[in-house]
Formats: structure tokens, C-alpha cells, sequence
């Protein structure tokens, strides 16, 4: 009787721990990102105002990055929850699986997240790149410093939007250690579904551009502000 008191005792904090933050057997392979230590460092920007929200749809990115930007903005009617999703994919014509097996496109394109940002009353630039320059980079990071979080859309899972929120230069002049940090709504790759997602920023530029029409669009980026804020362009 003791000793399977013992073992209970011993067993009991296993399940827990299981389902406890984000703790796995594939977190030996991730590092877990810690937003408040980060944001803390010196050379590293992070927007914390800008909260997380997790897609219910994996072709809703576009939907749930304006749930993070538009409560960021305090415009009213915005909740982090699924009715909000749905409405916002509705409004902006957000396609899934049925228009991919028609042969189009799936997902939520540049100009309809522009287009639906100016219905909210919000001042919207929408820009491309193909220069291959780091210029479009080089805007990112303007935007974050002047705490603008900035939508993006890259080739990750085949096409995701994504919401950059801060940039790390690791104390050193050099791009090829640098890191972006974005608000993924389709985080699902890194054992730790906080809604962050790190990566390389040469890494992230070489994969950043958008393939939901027939061409290849290098680089979209929304730069959204309120009425009246201004914005800087380099």
C-alpha cells in the first residue's frame, strides 16, 4: 500500500507537466521565446502592445493578423474570438480549399487586406520590392521603430500572413545574425503555440513575397497607421 502510494505520488505530476505552457519531449529542439526578456534587450524592439491571436482556419491568417492589429488599434467591434474570424474572412473574401480545387487561389490577397484596413478608416501604403536591394527590409525596420506593427505576407506553409512586431540586431553591424520576430496566427511549428514566431531576418527577406496570383509578388508589406499619424518611407 505504500509503495503505490509511492508511485501515485510520483506519477501524479507527469500529466500535469504534459499539459503545463509549452513543455514537450520536442522542446529540446526549441528554444521557448520569452517576449518580456526579449523586449528588454538592448537593440531588440518589440511592440508588446500587440497582442497574439491564433487562427481557427489555417487559410485565415490574413483574418486573424487584422484581429491583432485592429485591437492594437483600438478599433471597437474586434474580438479575439472565432465569430470575429469568420466575419472579417467574410468581409475580405478570405478563400479556402474550394478555390484552390477551381483552380485559383487560396487565402487573403494584398490589395483586399488594404482595401478592407481603409473601411476601418485606417491610412493604408501597400509596397512591393523585386529590387532584391534589403530595401524592403530596411522599411520593416523603420516601421517597427516607429512602433508601427507591420503586416506581412511570406511563402511560409505555402502562404501566410504574418504581423511584425520587433526586430533584434544581436548588438553587432552585421544582417546575418539579425531577427525578426512576427505574430504567426498559424503557429504550429515550433512545439510552443504562444503565437510567436522567430526567424532569421535574411532568412525571412529570401522567402518574404507572395504567390496568391499568377505572378510571384516579392515583398508585400502594409504599413497602417491612424488617421493623421505620420509615417516615414527611406
Amino acid at each position: 500500500m505504500r509503495r503505490r502510494s509511492f508511485l501515485w505520488t510520483m506519477l501524479l505530476p507527469l500529466p500535469v507537466a504534459l499539459l503545463a505552457g509549452c513543455w514537450s519531449a520536442g522542446n529540446e529542439y526549441f528554444a521557448r521565446f520569452d517576449p518580456e526578456r526579449s523586449g528588454a534587450r538592448p537593440g531588440c524592439g518589440l511592440l508588446m502592445e500587440v497582442r497574439p491571436y491564433q487562427a481557427y482556419s489555417e487559410y485565415h491568417s490574413g483574418p486573424a493578423v487584422l484581429i491583432s492589429l485592429l485591437s492594437c488599434y483600438g478599433v471597437s467591434g474586434i474580438r479575439p474570438d472565432a465569430a470575429t474570424e469568420e466575419r472579417l474572412a467574410a468581409e475580405l473574401g478570405t478563400r479556402g480549399d474550394e478555390a484552390r480545387e477551381a483552380g485559383g487561389y487560396a487565402g487573403t490577397s494584398p490589395e483586399e487586406m488594404k482595401s478592407l484596413l481603409e473601411k476601418y478608416g485606417l491610412q493604408v501604403q501597400l509596397d512591393y520590392e523585386d529590387r532584391h536591394d534589403g530595401s524592403a527590409l530596411t522599411q520593416l525596420r523603420t516601421n517597427l521603430r516607429n512602433r508601427i506593427p507591420t503586416p506581412v505576407k511570406w511563402v511560409d506553409r505555402g502562404g501566410q500572413w504574418a504581423l511584425a512586431v520587433g526586430y533584434d540586431d544581436r548588438g553587432t553591424p552585421e544582417t546575418g545574425d539579425d531577427v525578426l520576430i512576427l505574430i504567426d496566427p498559424v503557429d504550429r511549428g515550433d512545439d510552443c503555440r504562444d503565437g510567436y514566431t522567430v526567424v532569421n531576418a535574411e532568412r525571412f527577406y529570401a522567402m518574404w513575397f507572395d504567390v496568391s496570383g499568377p505572378i510571384i509578388r516579392w515583398r508585400p508589406m502594409l504599413t497602417v497607421t491612424p488617421p493623421g499619424r505620420a509615417w516615414s518611407v527611406l
